[in-house]
């Protein structure tokens, strides 16, 4: 829990925000639809590739880790990514929100492109800078989206299980461990069928209340449009 708890901070959070400044600034650039799709592509892919591609990313070996490569050019050593406690988490998450962040931007750039242009043009008039009119018009006006977006978010974490399954096995010694894989774990390996539906169970009660707040929020926008 405390894992899954550490991937709603991070994964959401960096999610959100990396898909808000995307989409401010890709709406501010002439190759906007070739930035969406280079920032989305990612999203197409399954999980278990995305596990693979970053699994050679952070690959111990420099002649096979591109990252550990880059250390190395500059004098650093090699680094263990997926085996060490200190780094196992952080590093899945990187990979996850690279391959998520793509939601995000295309349904932000949606919500903004879906403001009214003479509302902008006002705030200018008005003399609001860029950030003044993102922070008082823009994201007050997308605040249901964003809003949609995070709890997705959450709830895709909340049963998160093929990306760590692949790239860390809940490894070192439980460090990953998140929920989903606690359940397939008992279930399936230790075969506690009942410890692994309690787990689930678990699983349902964090669902719940998180995809009735959604509903609220949505019909609460919906009220006020």
């Amino acid at each position: 829990v405390s894992n899954n708890l550490l991937w709603i901070f991070l994964y959401v959070g960096l999610c959100v925000v990396l898909g808000l400044l995307i989409a401010v600034l890709a709406d501010r650039v002439r190759y906007e639809s070739i930035v969406k799709s280079i920032v989305f592509l990612p999203q197409a892919i399954s999980a278990t590739a995305v596990a693979v591609i970053w699994l050679l990313i952070y690959a111990p070996n420099a002649r096979v880790g591109l990252l550990n490569a880059g250390l190395g050019a500059v004098g650093v050593d090699p680094v263990s990514w997926i085996g060490s406690r200190d780094t196992v988490n952080y590093a899945i998450i990187v990979a996850a929100v690279w391959a998520g962040a793509g939601l995000a931007v295309v349904v932000f750039s949606a919500a903004i492109k879906s403001i009214p242009a003479d509302i902008i043009e006002a705030a200018r008039v008005d003399g609001a800078g860029p950030f003044q009119t993102f922070r008082h018009i823009t994201l007050p006006m997308i605040s249901l989206p964003v809003s949609v977006i995070t709890i997705t978010l959450i709830i895709g974490v909340i049963k998160v299980f093929d990306i760590v399954y692949i790239m860390s096995r809940g490894g070192p010694n439980g460090a990953s461990r998140v929920v989903a894989y606690s359940f397939f774990e008992e279930t399936f390996q230790a075969g506690k069928v009942g410890y692994g539906a309690a787990v689930a169970v678990l699983m349902v009660l964090l669902i719940i209340p998180i995809v009735a707040l959604n509903i609220r929020r949505f019909r609460a926008g919906e009220t006020v449009r």
